[in-house]
C-alpha cells in the first residue's frame, strides 16, 4: 500500500510540473485557448519556474494581454516577485505591447509601489523603457514619482525624454521645468533637460 502511495505521489508531482511548464510555455507564446485547457486540467496559476517566474510573469512580460486576464481571474497572484524581486507589474511596464497589461494587473490588486531588489518601482521600469501608456496608468494608479531607486534615481530621472520626463516630475519641480525654454516638445531630440 505505502508503495503504491509513493507512486501516486510522485506520477502527480510530476503532472503537476508537467502542467506548470506547459502552461508557462502557453502564458509566454499568448495562446489563451491553450492556458484555458491547461488550466480547465489543473494547472496551477502561480506556478513557479526557475527564478520564481510565473505564467503571469510571463504574460506580462511579453504584453499577453487576454492571458493576462485569464490568469488574473483563475487565481493569479498579481503580486508574485521573481528571485529578483520584480512582479509581473514590472514585466507590463518592461513590454512596449500596451498599457492594458497594467491596467488589469492594478485592476486586480498590484501593488504599484513594490520595489525590485535594485529598488526600482514598476514606474521606474516603465520610464526607463519609455513605455509611455504604462507611465499614465502607474501615474493614475497612484505611483509614487518621487520613490528613489537604489542609485538614488526617480522615475523622472530614468525617462528617455523630456515629454516623459514632464510627466513623471514630483508635482514640487513641475513649475520649474514648465518655465524652462530649452526643453522642445518633441520626444525625440536628444539634448539634456534643464528641468533635472
Amino acid at each position: 500500500m505505502k508503495q503504491r502511495l509513493m507512486w501516486f505521489v510522485k506520477d502527480s508531482e510530476s503532472l503537476y510540473a508537467s502542467l506548470g511548464r506547459h502552461l508557462l510555455a502557453a502564458a509566454h507564446e499568448g495562446k489563451t485557448c491553450y492556458v484555458q485547457r491547461l488550466l480547465e486540467a489543473g494547472a496551477d496559476p502561480n506556478f513557479c519556474a526557475a527564478g520564481k517566474w510565473t505564467p503571469l510573469h510571463r504574460a506580462s512580460a511579453r504584453g499577453h494581454a487576454a492571458v493576462v486576464c485569464l490568469l488574473l481571474r483563475c487565481g493569479a497572484c498579481p503580486n508574485a516577485t521573481t528571485a529578483c524581486g520584480f512582479t509581473p507589474l514590472h514585466m507590463a511596464a518592461c513590454s512596449d505591447a500596451c498599457g492594458a497589461c497594467v491596467r488589469q494587473l492594478l485592476g486586480a490588486g498590484a501593488i504599484a509601489d513594490m520595489w525590485a531588489r535594485t529598488g526600482q518601482s514598476p514606474l521606474h521600469v516603465a520610464a526607463a523603457r519609455g513605455n509611455v501608456p504604462a507611465v499614465r496608468a502607474l501615474v493614475a494608479a497612484g505611483a509614487s514619482r518621487c520613490a528613489r531607486d537604489d542609485a538614488g534615481r526617480m522615475p523622472c530621472d530614468m525617462a528617455q525624454s523630456c515629454v516623459l520626463r514632464r510627466m513623471l516630475l514630483p508635482p514640487c519641480l513641475a513649475a520649474a521645468c514648465r518655465a524652462a525654454p530649452s526643453c522642445s516638445s518633441d520626444s525625440c531630440h536628444t539634448r539634456s533637460c534643464t528641468c533635472e
